[in-house]
């Protein structure tokens, strides 16, 4: 398996609050914003005072239904489109999830369907010959995809937060399958004078973990919200010297 295409995590930045779904305002005509578009800045790690390598910027809706519909688009710094993404969920439980990633030319996606999560990939375009592939699984307790790392973490706040660890099943969408996450409480520090919990993911296997660093989600515990991110990302970056693409770890500021 290549694993070194282990590249769909955080992306949405979707932070749930049951408060401020309540006071959303639904129409049967038009879907609501259910919260702020947010706008978040992609730097090398450890360089946020370097240039930004892209920027993304995501809008979100309430569905008449009470779904949840995230829609992001990232750009690079001359605007040139490099990522968009619909996710469909409710709390942290996916419906659907559809990624069109520029870079590599690709469609991936993700469904939740009679108790089964059905995994595609395809070609972007026409022209890029790939055969589109489908998998499935058994929808697992506590399963989640990279986009709905944060709605998990707010799910589990108190538990994090008391020290305990808790477990997800995550939709890996270029590998077409499920791979264990364990999260925890590394520590507490301030960032612009709130009190942040600094939550470290990783694979659960050891083998795997051993080529994924560890990602680590700033959470504001006033908020309730991620405010910064350390890790893997859904983009890629080329090889110095060719045209090789491999998976970009980023630290992300966001700024609303």
């Amino acid at each position: 398996m290549k694993y070194y295409l282990l590249s769909l995590f955080l992306i949405s930045g979707i932070s749930i609050n049951a408060a401020e779904i309540k006071k959303a305002t639904i129409s049967a005509a038009t879907p609501a914003p259910a919260f702020p578009d947010r706008i978040l800045k992609y730097y090398e790690i450890g360089k946020t005072d370097g240039p930004v390598l892209y920027t993304q910027k995501i809008q979100y809706q309430k569905l008449p239904s009470g779904e949840l519909n995230t829609k992001s688009v990232v750009t690079d710094p001359k605007g040139k489109l490099i990522y968009t993404e619909v996710v469909i969920s409710k709390g942290s439980q996916l419906i659907s999830q559809v990624a069109d990633v520029e870079q590599t030319k690709r469609r991936l996606s993700i469904e939740v369907k009679d108790e089964h999560v059905i995994f595609k990939t395809s070609a972007l375009y026409p022209e890029n010959k790939e055969e589109p592939k489908e998998d499935s699984d058994k929808l697992p307790e506590h399963f989640i995809t990279g986009a709905l790392a944060e709605p998990f973490v707010m799910e589990h706040f108190t538990e994090l937060m008391a020290g305990d660890t808790v477990h997800a099943k995550m939709g890996i969408l270029e590998l077409r399958e499920l791979l264990s996450f364990k999260f925890w409480k590394k520590e507490m520090i301030k960032m612009n004078d709130h009190e942040v919990m600094v939550v470290a993911m990783k694979p659960s296997s050891i083998f795997i973990s051993l080529l994924l660093k560890t990602i680590y989600l700033y959470i504001d515990t006033k908020d309730k919200k991620m405010i910064h991110y350390v890790g893997r990302t859904p983009l890629w970056k080329e090889e110095a010297g060719s045209t090789n693409l491999n998976a970009l770890d980023a630290e992300i500021v966001f700024e609303k």
